[in-house]
């Protein structure tokens, strides 16, 4: 067998040793390795495997963009969340102070002379 068709069919002289069998063995697993695309063309798995990479970097980078979109709205979640529970807390430090002051100038903690004073606002 001195002779070994290649991946295109030619035929090219190999003188008979470990080469050609190597080269033949080659050959075949090139050959098994092609696959047809969808139009019916051979494809190499090697094509194919680079497209299959290609989309994968394609995912991943559509993927890291959503992720960050997403990180960046939970941050600006949370930001407000913050904002909010703080100006709560200075209401209620404002509205305390209110009702501090409001019951020393009525006269401390009597009750019925609260109720006195409002009265007289009243009418």
């Amino acid at each position: 067998m001195p002779y070994v068709e290649d991946e295109n069919g030619k035929s090219i002289f190999i003188a008979k040793t470990g080469a050609a069998e190597r080269f033949a063995n080659e050959v075949k697993e090139r050959k098994e390795r092609k696959d047809k695309d969808s139009r019916g063309y051979y494809k190499s798995k090697s094509k194919q495997d680079k497209q299959d990479a290609r989309s994968d970097n394609k995912s991943d980078k559509r993927d890291y963009k959503i992720d960050k979109i997403d990180a960046k709205s939970q941050k600006s979640l949370a930001t407000a969340a913050k904002r909010n529970s703080l100006a709560n807390l200075i209401k209620w430090v404002l509205i305390a102070i209110g009702v501090l002051y409001g019951v020393t100038k009525l006269g401390g903690f009597d009750i019925g002379g609260i109720l006195e004073k409002i009265k007289g606002f009243t009418g």
